[in-house]
């Protein structure tokens, strides 16, 4: 066996990330016997070995002997990687993007990264591709992000990536593991509301050991506001889970807020802390 690995930017070391992510998820529930991991490591090894070559590309035409593909007289440069569009969810708060705060942001998939980072993601400079981001603010107490209500029974592809960005990983506290389902608190059979208050993100494991006899769980509130999820096994055993919140900095009663240092003007287009609206 060989480990290969690769330092990239941000931006790209993500967008290929989520790319294997997906190919490997596609042929696990196309009925493909292989893992997830073995999934990945043959997708990866099958777009190096049979990449297409670049436009314009000269074969062998190199000043080393080991050289196989190089500018070609199109001027294409095959030994850099292009810049690509990619779909990202970045969770931060209106301060961190518009007034140069120093709060962390989130990048959904990746983990905490540093305020100047996430700002530098939203703006496109010449040349780069499109970075399709969806901002999702935090309230700027609690850390908590926005609800949303519907009346189906399945969770929509935005309430699940909604739910994905809030939760990150498999919504029990014993477990971690990466979200695999979508599932209701408390079932809809029993009478619960396809909703993001009523929504939670699940690994396959706990999703299907909660749909086992002698399980059960509700949503509720703790004395400080913060919602959290109770789930009671069989054994009468109960566990609280309670749902993470975005770091947020407290303001002083009878102090103004202080904004960081000087930072970048906001990004074109972006001149107020509007909340995109979510279809129900």
């Amino acid at each position: 066996m060989a480990a290969l690995k690769a330092l990239l930017p941000l931006r790209q070391g993500a967008a290929v990330l989520k790319t294997l992510t997906a190919v490997a998820d596609a042929a696990r529930s196309a009925g493909d016997t292989r893992t997830k991991g073995q999934l990945m490591a043959d997708v990866l090894t099958h777009r190096l070995r049979q990449h297409l070559p670049c436009t314009g590309a000269v074969p062998g035409g190199g000043a080393g002997p080991d050289t196989d593909t190089v500018s070609g007289a199109g001027g294409s440069d095959c030994l850099t990687a292009g810049e690509t569009d990619i779909h990202l969810d970045l969770i931060m708060t209106d301060r961190a993007l518009f007034d140069g705060a120093a709060d962390p942001a989130i990048l959904t998939g990746y983990g905490p990264i540093p305020a100047p980072t996430g700002r530098a993601m939203v703006v496109n400079t010449a040349g780069q591709a499109q970075v399709w981001l969806r901002r999702l603010y935090t309230h700027p107490e609690s850390g908590a992000l926005m609800s949303m209500d519907t009346r189906s029974r399945l969770f929509t592809d935005t309430m699940k990536r909604f739910l994905s960005d809030r939760d990150q990983l498999c919504a029990n506290s014993w477990c971690g593991a990466p979200i695999r389902n979508y599932d209701h608190v408390k079932s809809f059979m029993s009478g619960g509301a396809t909703s993001i208050s009523n929504g939670q993100g699940l690994c396959q494991r706990c999703n299907l050991a909660k749909e086992a006899p002698g399980w059960s769980s509700e949503v509720s509130t703790g004395p400080d506001g913060r919602p959290f999820t109770i789930t009671r096994t069989p054994t009468g055993h109960s566990y609280n889970s309670v749902r993470p919140v975005r770091p947020v900095r407290p303001v002083l009663p009878g102090t103004a807020r202080q904004a960081g240092p000087p930072g970048p003007h906001p990004p074109p287009g972006l001149v107020s802390p509007v909340v995109d609206q979510m279809p129900e």
